[in-house]
Formats: structure tokens, C-alpha cells, sequence
């Protein structure tokens, strides 16, 4: 079993260091949880979303000293994981910066997932500033279970769940940024995904009014049925804290058996079509 841990939090937009202080804050409430605990902090937690050409100044590398400090602290905390958002800079490619989320236990980094699907409709403007992730299949393991992590539109991709859970993930984290126009969209979404591969939904969502957007909250975990065990209410701040085990995706898997049932077959399709047409 392991608990999880979403705090529903009003984040001080373009503020680092508070923020910062605020996560920190956070995570020492569970310095002494005795059994292990994942705290699931929503996209781009470390900064607020969004603050536009700012972003640049914001961001810092994965040694820089937002994920040092978290990592410090954890430093012989193996019971506690915690997972961030920040604008990720390139050290490889100058210039470029990523929408990222870190996975850290232990007194370092588990495992870093970088944002594939940049909303550029509606209020959206990321692939104005993001540069678009590369890779794809990121599984952690903690305590037994294993996680894999889509960044809020990245879940409406079902591909990205699909490879996630053939490489073994219990459950996939979903931080988000996500307003009052997509809101009645995340409940069909997040069921979908869970349903279809087995594993248990963790969603975190930003909460509160920011640079013209209204963050609804609702946090929330799904069990590997579909069935949503928890919520968060709206526009409230709240901490979220469940108990997930991988009986429960055993159960699931052995009911709705879609990840025995894959025919492959529809995948080498999907990746023809999907190919510009000569």
C-alpha cells in the first residue's frame, strides 16, 4: 500500500522562492509517515501557470537549485517521493526549455518526464515557448508499485497511457494547469484512460484565479475500474490523501482483461495512418 498525497494548493504566480517554501512546507507534514508516501504536486507547480516570456528567466536546469533543495531534504527520506513541476532549461541545447515534471525519493531524481502535447488552442500558447519532448516510456518504481507520468493534455492522448502500461506502470500521475473551460472534459477522460490499461489515475490540478484563468481544482484518484475513489472539491484549496495498492490493478485486470485482449496489430495501423501521405 502507499499513500497518496495531492495538495490542492494556491501557488503564487511567477514566484519561486515561495512556492518553493511552500512545497518544502509541505512535504516535512509527512516527514514521519510511516508508511511510504507519494506527494503529487500539479504542473509547472514550482511557478504557476503561466507567465509567458518570463518563463525563460524561470526556468533552471535539473541541477539547478529548485530540484537540489527538494532532493536535499529527502535526502534519507526512502518512505517519501514527491513530484514537481518546473520549466525545465537545456543544457544540452541552448535556448530551449521544457515543461517538465521530476519524480525525486531518496536524496535524488527517480525519473523526469518532459511534456509531449503543447496546447497552442483557446488561452494556450506552450509551443510558443516549450520545446516538445522526445521520449517517451518514463517508469519509476517505489515501494513496489510503478508510476508513469502525462502532463495535463498529454492524458488525451490515449497512446502515451497504452505505453505506459505495457512497460508494467501501476498507475499514472497526471499534474495539470487546467481552467474552468476544460473541466466537464477530465472526468470521461481520466476514466477512459484508467479503464483502458488498468491502473490507477492520479490527477493534480492547480486551484485558484491567475493571470486571467480560473483553475477549478478537483483533484482526484481513479481506481483501475474507473471508479473515482477520491475528489477534491472545486476552487477550494484541500489536500487529498489515499491509500493505492496493486491488488486493486490485479482486480482490474483480471475483470476487463484490455491489456491481454491488445491487438498489436491496431497499433502498426495507427502508426501507418498516422504517416503524411505521399
Amino acid at each position: 500500500m502507499i499513500k497518496v498525497v495531492i495538495p490542492q494548493i494556491k501557488l503564487k504566480q511567477g514566484n519561486k522562492d515561495e512556492n518553493l517554501e511552500l512545497t518544502i512546507d509541505i512535504i516535512k507534514r509527512y516527514f514521519n509517515e510511516k508508511k511510504p508516501t507519494l506527494i503529487v504536486f500539479p504542473e509547472l507547480s514550482i511557478i504557476g501557470y503561466f507567465i509567458a516570456d518570463a518563463m525563460y528567466e524561470a526556468a533552471e536546469p535539473l541541477n539547478g537549485p529548485t530540484i537540489s533543495r527538494i532532493a536535499e531534504i529527502l535526502d534519507e527520506k526512502g518512505n517519501l517521493a514527491v513530484g514537481i513541476g518546473i520549466p525545465e532549461l537545456d543544457l544540452r541545447k541552448r535556448g530551449l526549455i521544457y515543461n517538465t515534471y521530476v519524480l525525486i525519493s531518496s536524496g535524488k531524481i527517480m525519473g523526469v518526464w518532459r511534456k509531449t502535447h503543447l496546447p497552442t488552442f483557446g488561452v494556450f500558447e506552450e509551443h510558443r515557448y516549450f520545446a516538445r519532448n522526445a521520449e517517451h516510456g518514463l517508469v519509476v518504481e517505489f515501494h513496489g508499485m510503478k508510476f508513469g507520468v502525462m502532463i495535463c493534455y498529454d492524458a488525451f492522448f490515449p497512446e502515451i497511457a497504452r505505453i505506459y502500461s505495457l512497460k508494467g506502470a501501476d498507475a499514472i500521475i497526471v499534474p495539470a494547469s487546467s481552467p474552468l473551460p476544460s473541466r466537464e472534459l477530465w472526468d470521461p477522460i481520466l476514466r477512459a484512460r484508467a479503464i483502458e490499461n488498468g491502473v490507477y489515475i492520479i490527477f493534480s490540478n492547480h486551484v485558484g484565479y491567475r493571470d486571467g484563468l480560473m483553475f477549478f481544482g478537483e483533484s482526484r484518484i481513479i481506481d483501475p475500474t474507473g471508479i473515482i475513489i477520491a475528489k477534491a472539491p472545486a476552487f477550494e484549496e484541500y489536500v487529498l490523501e489515499v491509500e493505492i495498492s496493486p491488488s486493486r490493478v490485479e482486480f482490474a485486470r483480471r475483470v476487463r482483461p484490455t491489456l491481454r485482449d491488445l491487438d498489436t496489430r491496431v497499433i502498426e495501423v495507427l502508426y501507418r495512418e498516422s504517416k503524411p501521405k505521399t
